[in-house]
Formats: structure tokens, C-alpha cells, sequence
């Protein structure tokens, strides 16, 4: 019989990757998406998609019975500058919508669930991130991270078992280009794939830490069907330290931009976050993965089948 597991966001850019790896595997794959900035193209052949938002009660009883082998909770509000406009639906997306999956998780025989969180908690740090660091979000979205992080934590009580993974930068190839609020890789390679000009609000000297969508993925899935019990959290990221104006250089040369055509304004996104990259020793030390792609690579990687995208308008505005 096979592994039955749910993904919530299974349209999205994380989501699908992680669909796709799954049904390779040949698990039999539930997914939730409200399609908001998923595409129902990227939905998997043979899955179960339901087309609801988390926070909608309804879906406790619609999978009543079913035996997940895990939970995969990827869908939510993503974006710290929406968040400053919206904290109510914010809120809702992601605490109402992970207690649902909470719910639905603890009436499973492995009760696990991977939480996707952000590197948001954090706020603005001096140093890399560590898990035991002291978390002060600076934007509602990374609040609700926090509080819905801090749910799954109190329900460790009834038995769940889960794995908290505090996502840094992901970027790669099936990233939303629609989506000009979240995503800072993509957001700079829609620009300059669409206009041949890149155009950054804030400093070239923030920083971030940058992890390819294959990387993400082959944690996720080694964390999840590791046979240990995990409650734990997890950073996601490279551990590398990459600056705003680093990024930029490298599209820019990989595009033959001029520098005429890189402009950067003085007016800052709302709640931003100067810098922020990660210690990952603890995902290192657990699954033992040593080896990142390099975001030189992961360009290289992104554009390739971006261009191709770009050219068709598939997913582009």
C-alpha cells in the first residue's frame, strides 16, 4: 500500500519540487492550495487537490480517517511587506491554518508534521542565525511564524512529533515572477529577464542567505522519512552570507547587463530586515549534508529554464 502524505501549497513554488519528488517515490499525494500564488499547473498528475484555503475548518472533515505518514506544511501568507498591509489575513493564513493542520495531524498513527517556517522570526541579527537565538520578528509575517512555530511546539504534549525548518532565501527555477512582493531572487531576475534592468529598494550592503530549491527539498524529504522523532527546529540555509549588491553582480553578468540599468533607491521595502543568514550546523549534523549548490550555480540553474519561461510569458505578468 502506498505512503499516503499531504502538502499543503502543493501548487506553489516549494510545494510542487517537493510533489515532484514525492511522486517519483511513488507515495499517493494529497494537496491543499487556495491557487492565490500556487498555479494549478503545477499540481502533479494523479494527486488529490483540494482547492481550499488551511484555515477553512471544512478540510478537518474532509480528511477524516485518512492515515497521513506526514504532513508537509508549506502553504501560508509569505510575505513580509504584505503582512504590514493585511495582519489580519496574515494571521489567519498562517496560525488559524496550521492549528487546522495540527488537528488533522494528531489523529494520524506517526502524528508528523514539517512545518515550514521563515528565517523571519528572527528579525535583524549581528551574527548567524542560530536555533537558540532569542527571536524579535520585525513584520507581522514573521510574528505569525513564530506563533504558529510555538503551537506546534505546545501540541508536543499530545504526542506530535515535527520538524520546524526556518526557510532562508529559497530561489530557483517554478519561483511565482508574478509575485513582486516576496522573493528577492526572483523578483531581480523577472526585472531584468522582462525589462533588462534591475531597479533595488534599499541598501546594496543587506545581506541574506541564498538556498537553492534542490537543497531545500533533499533536507525536507531526509528530515521527514528520518526514523528518529525529530521535534526539533531547523535552520534552512547555506550558512553563506551574501550581500544584496553580491546577487546583483552576478545576474548582472550572467544577462550582460549595463550598469546603467541597475538602480538603487533610497525608499526601503516596509519592515525589511537589514541581514540575516544562518548557522546550520544542527540540519548539517542530523542528516549530514554538507555539500549546498553555490548561488552562482543556482543562477546558472534558474536561468536556464527561466529564459525559456520568460520568452513563452508562462507565469510572467
Amino acid at each position: 500500500m502506498k505512503r499516503k502524505i499531504l502538502i499543503t501549497g502543493g501548487a506553489g513554488f516549494i510545494g510542487s519540487h517537493l510533489a515532484n519528488y514525492f511522486h517519483k517515490k511513488k507515495y499517493q499525494i494529497y494537496i491543499i492550495d487556495n491557487l492565490s500564488t500556487g498555479f494549478k499547473s503545477n499540481i502533479i498528475k494523479d494527486a488529490i487537490f483540494i482547492k481550499k484555503n488551511c484555515e477553512d475548518v471544512s478540510i478537518i472533515k474532509r480528511l477524516k480517517g485518512i492515515d497521513f505518514y506526514c504532513i508537509y506544511h508549506l502553504a501560508g501568507q509569505s510575505s513580509g511587506e504584505y503582512s504590514s498591509y493585511h495582519p489580519f489575513e496574515d494571521f489567519s493564513s498562517n496560525v488559524v491554518g496550521t492549528i487546522n493542520m495540527i488537528n488533522i495531524c494528531l489523529k494520524t498513527k506517526n502524528k508528523k508534521i514539517i512545518f515550514a517556517s521563515s528565517m523571519s522570526v528572527y528579525g535583524n541579527l549581528l551574527k548567524a542565525a542560530s536555533e537558540n537565538d532569542n527571536c524579535i520578528p520585525k513584520s507581522f509575517y514573521g510574528l505569525s511564524k513564530l506563533s504558529a512555530e510555538n503551537y506546534i511546539k505546545f501540541f508536543e504534549k499530545k504526542g506530535l512529533n515535527y520538524g520546524i525548518l526556518r526557510l532562508f532565501n529559497v530561489y530557483g527555477p517554478g519561483q511565482n515572477f508574478n509575485n513582486k512582493l516576496q522573493g528577492m531572487v526572483s523578483i531581480y531576475l523577472e526585472q531584468a529577464l522582462k525589462n533588462k534592468q534591475i531597479i533595488i529598494k534599499g541598501s546594496k550592503d543587506r545581506f541574506r542567505d541564498f538556498i537553492y530549491i534542490d537543497d531545500v527539498i533533499d533536507i525536507i524529504a531526509r528530515l521527514s522519512v528520518n526514523k528518529n522523532k525529530i521535534k526539533d527546529i531547523f535552520n534552512v540555509g547555506t550558512g553563506k552570507k551574501i550581500k544584496v549588491s553580491e546577487l546583483i553582480t552576478i545576474i548582472k553578468n550572467k544577462l550582460i547587463l549595463e550598469n546603467k540599468n541597475i538602480k538603487y533607491l533610497k525608499t526601503n521595502t516596509p519592515d525589511d530586515t537589514h541581514g540575516i543568514y544562518s548557522n546550520n550546523n544542527k540540519v548539517k549534523k542530523f542528516i549530514k549534508k554538507i555539500k549546498y549548490i553555490t548561488l552562482d550555480e543556482g543562477i546558472s540553474r534558474t536561468l536556464k529554464i527561466e529564459k525559456l519561461r520568460c520568452l513563452s510569458n508562462k507565469n510572467f505578468s
